[in-house]
């Protein structure tokens, strides 16, 4: 359920510039509601059916972003790569396909649905304590966390338990949504969105781009690059399109973006890649995957 202009007042600004609301869920909560509800119905982004062109679509997404970390590492040879809050399991299979040794957690089993073949090799239960464990164990050079930082209860916590498990030229690759952003608030001063992004309980943070660079580097962390997904507001100035209006037409604007990205899939990597760092640069994209190194 989103929320409404009127629960600012639950939101504080952080010291590193990025919103969180003041009175949160506890981790019991958050485990049962992750594990019983966001990822096994169709309510939220998770569905329990693809058509083909949405399944491509998902691959090509998690494609561009692994192409990218792995460019961003010299010198290595067989990598390994952890997947955290994997979902459903389409950046899992990407490092599969790369023959990384992987490893994968989240508080759901998803996995087992669409790609019964790594389940046996997957943590289901509190992502925290899994990865903290699995850290003290083994360093890995690329990891991935893709929409869970938004949902932490402590990001600060988060971020010191994944920094434990780089080694000195790994890739820590975090995706989160471009929130409390530019371009929402020219959306907003134009009277073509609402505050849509607010959610509670799905996301108790919110990120962007100058803030997000201030956490991490505050924790030791340098982000090298960053890369977008397509800036779907851009549609919220149009008022036939407009699915914050007519939620009935956010099907059909994803549809546009789905369509245009796998168009996009058929160009050179490269410069799909830089078309989308352009875009994280001018923070211009519903999510932004910002890749980072240790200090």
């Amino acid at each position: 359920m989103y929320a409404t202009e009127n629960k600012l007042e639950n939101i504080e600004k952080t010291q590193w510039g990025f919103f969180q609301f003041k009175d949160k869920p506890t981790n019991e909560e958050l485990t049962k509601y992750y594990r019983d509800k966001y990822f096994e119905s169709n309510e939220h982004n998770y569905k329990t059916d693809y058509c083909i062109e949405e399944i491509r679509h998902k691959t090509f997404v998690n494609s561009l972003i692994l192409h990218k970390a792995v460019s961003l590492i010299s010198g290595v040879g067989h990598l390994a790569a952890y997947d955290i809050g994997c979902g459903e399991g389409f950046m899992v299979n990407e490092m599969y396909k790369r023959n990384f040794d992987v490893k994968s957690c989240d508080f759901s089993n998803t996995i087992e649905k669409y790609f019964p073949q790594y389940a046996k090799s997957h943590k289901q239960g509190d992502i925290y304590e899994i990865i903290e464990n699995d850290f003290q164990k083994e360093k890995f050079d690329i990891i991935t966390v893709m929409n869970v930082l938004e949902h932490a209860l402590d990001p600060v916590a988060l971020i010191k338990i994944l920094k434990s498990g780089l080694k000195e030229n790994s890739i820590l690759a975090i995706t989160v949504p471009e929130d409390f952003s530019e371009l929402q608030n020219f959306l907003l001063d134009k009277k073509q969105t609402t505050m849509r992004w607010i959610a509670y309980p799905d996301h108790i943070s919110y990120f962007n781009h100058k803030s997000i660079k201030n956490f991490l580097n505050d924790f030791g962390l340098t982000i090298v690059t960053s890369l977008a997904s397509f800036p779907i507001e851009i549609f919220l100035l149009n008022d036939i399109l407009n699915y914050d209006k007519d939620k009935s037409k956010g099907k059909d604007v994803y549809s546009i973006i789905r369509d245009f990205d796998l168009y996009l899939s058929t160009l050179d990597i490269e410069k799909v890649i830089k078309l989308y760092e352009s875009f994280a640069d001018l923070g211009l994209g519903r999510n932004i995957t910002y890749f980072c190194k240790l200090n």
